[in-house]
């Protein structure tokens, strides 16, 4: 079963979350489910307070869009997408589609 393991921020401890693939359920919507203590403000990938780094430790890493790719440039991210590293992704546009990450704060 995919999940995505929670860790930093304000988190005591690190999280793993299991999740089946529904093609809507988004990163920031199952750390929500879970009731961890995720910063967040607007949910619609325009303020850039959900950007955490996420590592994708199965599956194949996700394109960006130029819409995620502006946002995290005005949040002082950068924005390079690369196999088996972290990277800055905007968590409440970022839908699981079963890949199996790793998402800090």
């Amino acid at each position: 079963m995919p999940s995505v393991t929670f860790l930093g921020g304000p988190m005591a401890a690190e999280v793993t979350s299991g999740y089946e693939p529904d093609g809507l359920t988004t990163v920031l919507d199952l750390a929500r489910l879970d009731d961890l203590p995720i910063y967040w403000h607007c949910g619609l990938g325009t303020c850039g307070t959900c950007a955490a780094r996420v590592t994708v430790l199965d599956g194949e890493p996700r394109a960006m869009s130029n819409k995620e790719r502006n946002v995290l440039l005005r949040a002082g991210k950068p924005v390079d997408v690369l196999p088996d590293q972290a990277s800055w992704r905007l968590t409440c546009g970022y839908v699981l589609s079963g890949e199996t990450l790793r998402v800090e704060w």
